[in-house]
């Protein structure tokens, strides 16, 4: 069984989930002093289940990297709990990961450390997922010819503003106010969005991704750079892309985190994980 857990240092993994090929990296901001405030979960359930997520600590906040640890800390706890026989058959991964989030949000609010975070998560249960997310961290589900499949909607003003009419969907990465979130755990009106299940074809691609990357490249951009090709081939290009873009005029320095999949091909023979530095705990079993 595959379970990564990535916490504040800059990482890049390769594994085997379900059967389906996956690639992962979390890098901090290049021009910041401070750590890596995005967190990582990468986690087996059985052969046809699995859990990936992203926590993305807001910059701002007083340890907003100890949120992100703690929101995914918490989830994996959680989820350790589910029986491996019927994982994602009934409501048993879905009531983990709710509860997750609530628990954190409480611990959040309680311990008033002004600290918060983002999350976004994915459950896979064969060929169909589910999300569940507070805040603008991103899923998409993208098939080989570019058609955008599935996505999440960000708890944000610009996004909401998109969505209604009031703002061109250029704005999506050129507004200036694009990083202000409407929703977050450690808020005390916090709201888990829910998605509905939807499906997974043969070679398509799933993106999990941090804000550093929504809030640098348009949709459109990142549906070209994931929809086909080798899958590490298309982590790097959206690393190249979001760095350039970073560098430019209206670019937003800030961590980036990205999770891909390519679902659809289920074996459930070996799994495999490749890395290229350390991170805090990998176990294959």
């Amino acid at each position: 069984m595959v379970e990564l857990l990535i916490y504040q240092q800059d990482d890049c993994v390769s594994f085997d989930l379900c059967g389906a090929e996956g690639i992962c990296s979390t890098t901090k901001a290049i021009d910041k002093d401070g750590p890596n405030e995005d967190a990582l979960l990468v986690k087996q359930l059985n052969d046809n289940s699995a859990v990936i997520a992203i926590a993305d600590g807001l910059g701002g906040h007083i340890s907003g990297e100890k949120a992100a640890k703690l929101q995914i800390t918490l989830l994996n706890d959680a989820l350790n709990s589910v029986g491996t026989s019927n994982a994602g058959v009934g409501t048993e991964v879905r009531n983990a990961i709710l509860n997750a989030i609530e628990k954190c949000n409480d611990r959040l609010l309680s311990e008033k450390l002004n600290s918060a975070t983002t999350i976004i998560v994915v459950e896979i249960h064969k060929n169909r997922l589910r999300t569940y997310h507070v805040g603008d961290s991103t899923a998409m589900l993208t098939g080989q010819r570019g058609l955008m499949k599935a996505k999440t909607l960000p708890h944000s003003y610009v996004s909401l503003g998109i969505e209604s009419g009031l703002l061109d969907p250029t704005e999506e990465i050129n507004h200036k106010d694009r990083h202000y979130i409407t929703n977050y755990v450690g808020k005390r009106d916090m709201r888990v969005e829910v998605g509905t299940e939807f499906q997974c074809d043969k070679f398509d691609t799933l993106l999990v991704c941090s804000d550093g990357l929504t809030d640098n490249l348009s949709t459109l951009s990142i549906v070209e750079l994931i929809q086909s090709g080798p899958i590490d081939d298309c982590l790097r290009n959206l690393q190249s892309a979001c760095s350039g873009a970073m560098h430019r005029d209206k670019g937003r320095f800030d961590d980036l985190t990205i999770a891909l999949l390519r679902p659809g091909i289920y074996k459930t023979s070996g799994n495999r994980i490749s890395k290229s530095t350390s991170s805090n705990i990998i176990n294959s079993v």
